[in-house]
This record gives structure tokens, sequence and C-alpha cells, in this order.
């Protein structure tokens, strides 16, 4: 008998499935109704690393070109810099070095100070 399945099995969907699996029992035990998790011994799967995609020299031309005066910036600032949303509106000026060209952000997604480089491009985007 053969399979159906045509695509492999990957690391990120046996992930998501077990995140099912597990979410369930959390209320539980936060509801001190279940003293543990029975599935919190269940390790994760480790592998696969998410793909690292670039714009393209047309898309980002397209993207600039449709964003507004005051939202462009903002996007040359993520373009250049990789930043992501909430730590560029999290910025004020006393995080911003032109002298160095280091942007200081304090508010990371793992709250760790992080200094960014800046280009020319994300220099002026900020400047403006």
């Amino acid at each position: 008998m053969q399979s159906r399945r045509k695509k492999p099995i990957r690391t990120y969907g046996v992930n998501r499935e077990l995140a099912t699996l597990k979410h369930p029992f959390g209320k539980p035990v936060e509801w001190n109704r279940l003293k543990e998790n029975p599935a919190k011994k269940i390790k994760w799967l480790k592998g696969e690393e998410k793909r690292v995609r670039f714009l393209r020299q047309e898309e980002i031309q397209t993207l600039l070109g449709n964003c507004s005066d005051s939202l462009r910036p903002v996007v040359e600032v993520a373009l250049n810099t990789g930043m992501r949303r909430g730590e560029i509106f999290g910025l004020t000026w006393d995080c911003v070095n032109f002298e160095h060209g280091i942007l200081t952000l304090l508010d990371t997604k793992n709250n760790k100070r992080h200094d960014v480089p800046m280009n020319k491009t994300g220099n002026r985007s900020l400047r403006e």
C-alpha cells in the first residue's frame, strides 16, 4: 500500500502539532486542576531554520514608491537595518548616535540591548 503523502513531513509541521497537543494542558495547570502538563517533557524538534529572503531591487522600488511621505522614512530604516516595526517605533533620539552611526535598541524581542549599525541611507532617513 502506498502512502498518499507526497511531501515529506517537516520539522515545523511536527512542532506545530506538538504545540496544539501541549496547549490544552496549560490552563488546567494554571487553574491548579492539574499538577503538571503531561506533555511538558516532550521535546521540540530542532532543525529547520526559517528561510531568509531579501527583496529584489525592483520590489524595493515598488514598496518605496507606494509609501506615503510620512511612512517612507520608517520603511527605509527597516530596509536598511533589518529592525522590526516595534523596534523602529520604540526609538527615541537618545538611542540614535549619528556620530558613530549606531542605533541602540533597548526594547528588543529577547529583552536584550542591541546596537544596530546604520548605513548612509538609514542615517539619512532618520535625519529627515
